[in-house]
């Protein structure tokens, strides 16, 4: 039925072109009545149904002046097959308009403007969608207004407060309605015999009465006990002047449209206000928080009071937009200093250097500011541990400082109990120095480049372009990934994060480089890690090196750089990357050396079961199978084994080593039946192919 729509036929249009690829920005637009909203909604159902992501938002009188407001209801745009459906856009803030306009470039952006209105004038690009008044909508509303005319006084109250309240609690209804219950029986059975409902009543109240009875709604939930969300609902529907008790109740239920209904009011607590409104959008818009961080500021005149908004956000939050973030900070720290408060000055300092965390200007003088602090800096007051955090934190990052120092640093913080936000920091910082301290205070050694994904700044973009890139590779795209893992790790060099063990990028393209051929490539890569390794000096970035360098050497030298690897492994707190050194110098060793190499890919399957790794425990657990079978046969068995697994025949065999031809069948016999099988093709398989 939707086909039946009047302009649907052209948005289905709009909707092929976006799903081959192009973009484009359509306008509905008609008077109230006209049916717009229910045009949107039939393409957003047929959207959704041919595989389109549906993003839905709607513009609102109250939020007209609030930035980004509409675009912060339709949240991150993904890439792709996108349809985008904003409803009553005259009402929508500029910058969410410009948004939108900016992504019709890749998405299908349909929009509804409502004639008559303020705002209705915009000018806006792409085809548009005119609707006519439908006479019966426009009756219909005149029929309600009509039919409530016409009834008693008691009636038409309780239509208002079903209508504001909802028809389920009939005992508010009543008291809202100021009315019995008998009363209020009766006039409910009116009004489901007229086949009114909520929607129909609103729209004929005036924006006073529709004020008026939000505002007594909410009076009536506030007294009554109701939870604050219920309450909060109806003060943000009303425009008019709130009373102390109703900014008390918009603050604790503490959403972000409830705060930003409590900032409206202009009062002597505007400033705290857009202050927790700042806090609270953090979880969905942190660059929309820092800029309510920032009118927050500028509100107080108070030096200590701009330095509590700021020590208000979270820490992550003040790396998202860092030049923002740096203005919003720095006047402040100019303010904080001159009091003379040591501690105000090191938090708000720890905030500032967290903020340009990844501008490899700023890493390097925080650097150079840990170095003042010298060897062991004062951790007596929380304010200094709080710096020292986030200078631990950048040389970590870095990787200037020697690791050994750093970890050193970082665990006597530790002894202290930190903050949630400042407890993440030291955990990463504790696990880029390897230390076995972060093991104990974060849980398991993660990946190591997906350790920062809980802080979101620039730099986290690049390490999740890291863990796609290695997802391309599983999916058979080599190539493709290596490309994204090198232009990704390029950059995080740019930003100043080289630190090996948190984003060794250059080891795992060295092992792309060495399968797609190309070992110049590889061994470069992986020499130039092993360096920035051993500079760094923590063991799991040394070690994971020698590792692919070993790998990458023939020979005794390749075996030598292997059990360095072990070696240096052995001190690591990664055990799963000292568990495949020793599977891949157990691997190496088991031709030579089968003892040995027995020995070592025991041990993998050891520290494998230790730290659940069932996928690394399995293919130590499968060579060890061939281990064993192959002890089993002789040396001459073998070597039959070996050249049938080649390929020769039995006659080629019998040349290679000079005997005869019955002789080979001999050893082959033997061979199938200590090795429990029955046909020359599974000889392979049931070694492991390590010949």
């Amino acid at each position: 039925m939707a086909d039946a729509l009047p302009g649907m036929e052209h948005l289905t249009e709009a909707l092929r072109t976006t799903a081959a690829g192009a973009g484009t920005f359509v306008t509905v637009r008609g008077p109230m009545g006209a049916g717009k909203s229910a045009l949107l909604r039939a393409l957003a159902e047929l959207a959704d149904s041919v595989g389109a992501v549906v993003r839905r938002a709607s513009g609102a009188p109250a939020e007209q002046d609030w930035d980004y407001g509409v675009a912060e209801q339709i949240g991150p745009v993904p890439a792709g097959f996108v349809v985008i459906v904003v409803d009553d856009l005259q009402w929508a803030d500029e910058k969410s308009v410009r948004w939108l306009i900016d992504i019709a470039a890749s998405a299908l952006v349909v929009t509804a403007v409502r004639d008559g209105e303020p705002g209705a004038d915009i000018a806006l690009p792409g085809p548009e969608v005119r609707l006519q008044a439908v006479p019966s909508a426009a009756w219909s509303r005149r029929r309600v207004a009509d039919c409530l005319s016409r009834q008693p006084e008691p009636v038409r109250r309780v239509a208002r407060a079903m209508a504001v309240l909802g028809e389920h609690d009939l005992g508010l209804i009543t008291e809202l309605a100021g009315l019995d219950d008998v009363t209020t029986a009766t006039a409910v059975r009116t009004l489901r015999a007229l086949g009114l409902v909520a929607d129909a009543v609103l729209a004929t109240m005036t924006a006073s009465e529709h004020d008026a009875w939000h505002l007594a709604a909410a009076v009536l939930l506030h007294d009554r006990g109701r939870p604050v969300e219920q309450v909060a609902d109806h003060l943000v529907e009303t425009r008019s002047a709130l009373p102390e008790w109703a900014i008390e109740v918009l603050r604790a239920a503490a959403r972000p449209s409830y705060l930003r209904r409590a900032v409206a009011e202009q009062g002597p607590e505007r400033a705290a206000l857009l202050v927790e409104l700042a806090v609270a959008e953090c979880a969905t818009d942190n660059v929309l928080a820092l800029q309510h961080l920032s009118y927050a500021i500028g509100l107080h005149s108070s030096p200590r009071d701009r330095a509590a908004a700021v020590l208000a956000m979270p820490v992550a939050v003040l790396g998202v937009a860092p030049p923002l973030a740096r203005d919003v900070i720095s006047d402040v720290e100019r303010g904080v200093r001159e009091l003379g408060d040591g501690d105000l000055s090191a938090r708000i300092e720890a905030r500032m250097r967290y903020a340009g965390h990844t501008d490899p200007t700023e890493l390097t003088d925080s650097i150079s500011r840990l170095r003042e602090l010298g060897p062991e800096p004062d951790t007596s007051s929380a304010a200094k541990r709080e710096l020292l955090t986030v200078l631990s934190f950048s040389a970590a990052l870095a990787a200037r400082v020697p690791a050994t120092e750093v970890a050193v640093l970082a665990g006597r913080l530790l002894e202290h109990p930190p903050p949630d936000q400042m407890r993440q920091l030291l955990v990463t910082t504790l696990r880029a120095a390897d230390s076995p301290l972060g093991e104990i205070a974060g849980g398991p050694f993660p990946d190591a480049m997906l350790s920062l994904a809980g802080v979101d700044n620039p730099g986290t973009a690049l390490v999740l372009d890291l863990a796609r890139a290695a997802d391309e590779v599983a999916a058979g795209d080599v190539r493709g990934g290596l490309r994204g893992l090198t232009h990704a790790g390029r950059q995080l060099d740019q930003l100043g994060w080289r630190n090996v063990v948190l984003f060794p990028w250059r080891t795992t393209a060295a092992r792309l480089h060495q399968q797609l051929g190309d070992i110049t490539a590889a061994m470069n890569l992986a020499e130039e890690e092993h360096e920035r390794a051993v500079e760094w000096g923590a063991p799991a970035g040394v070690g994971r090196t020698l590792r692919v360098l070993g790998g990458l050497t023939e020979g005794t030298a390749g075996v030598d750089l292997l059990h360095a690897a072990v070696d240096a492994l052995s001190s690591s707190a990664d055990r799963l990357e000292l568990a495949r050194a020793h599977l891949a110098l157990g691997l190496r060793l088991r031709e030579k050396h089968e003892r040995a190499g027995t020995e070592h890919l025991r041990r993998c399957l050891d520290i494998a079961g230790e730290c659940g790794d069932e996928r690394l425990a399995r293919q130590a657990r499968s060579h060890l199978r061939g281990e064993v079978r192959r002890a089993e046969l002789t040396r001459t068995e073998r070597r039959v084994v070996a050249l049938a697994v080649a390929g020769q025949s039995n006659q080629e065999i019998a040349h290679t080593l000079s005997v005869s031809t019955r002789a080979v069948e001999k050893h082959l016999t033997n061979s199938y039946r200590k090795l429990g099988i029955r046909f020359r093709a599974e000889l392979a398989g049931a070694l492991n192919h390590w010949f």
